[in-house]
C-alpha cells in the first residue's frame, strides 16, 4: 500500500478508509497505539508513523483522521492554506467557526466546520489552516 494523502470526501484520507478495521493499517502501514492519548474511553487513537497524522478508531473501525502536515484536497495541501482559499475549493462561504482556543503557547485557533463535507479544519487568527480532520458524513 503506498500512503497517499488526498482526500476523498466521504471515503477517507489517502489510503486509510472510513469504516475499515484498524488491524488493517498495523498490518499495512504501521500504525501504533498513540503513547499520547489521554482519553479514558470511546475511540482509540492511532499515529502513522513518520507523519504527524491521527487516526481515530471506534470498535476497532477508522472514525476519523487527522493530519497536521500533509491533507490534499484536489492537490493542493490544506494545512497551512488560507480558508478564503478553502471555502473557494469547497464552493462555499459560510463554514461554521468555532470559539478561539487559547494553547500553552499563546497562540489561538479557532475551529472550522465544513459539515456537509464531513470536514474539520482549525486556524490561526490570519486564518492559515493548521490541522485538517475528515469524518463520515451520516
Amino acid at each position: 500500500m503506498s500512503l497517499g494523502f488526498e482526500w476523498l470526501p466521504n471515503i477517507g484520507l489517502g489510503d486509510i478508509r472510513f469504516g475499515e478495521s484498524i488491524n488493517l493499517y498495523i498490518s499495512s502501514l504501521g500504525v501504533y497505539l498513540d503513547p499520547d492519548d489521554e482519553r479514558l474511553q470511546g475511540w482509540v487513537r492511532y499515529k502513522v508513523p513518520n507523519e504527524d497524522i491521527l487516526v481515530d478508531v471506534e470498535n476497532n473501525k477508522v472514525v476519523s483522521i487527522t493530519s497536521y502536515s500533509k491533507f490534499y484536497c484536489n492537490g493542493i495541501n490544506l494545512i497551512g492554506l488560507s480558508i478564503v482559499r478553502l471555502n473557494d475549493l469547497l464552493n462555499t462561504s459560510n463554514p461554521e467557526v468555532g470559539m478561539g482556543v487559547e494553547y500553552d503557547d499563546g497562540e489561538i485557533q479557532f475551529p472550522v466546520d465544513y459539515d456537509d463535507e464531513g470536514l474539520q479544519v482549525w486556524k490561526l487568527e490570519n486564518n492559515l489552516i493548521v490541522s485538517a480532520s475528515c469524518y463520515k458524513r451520516e
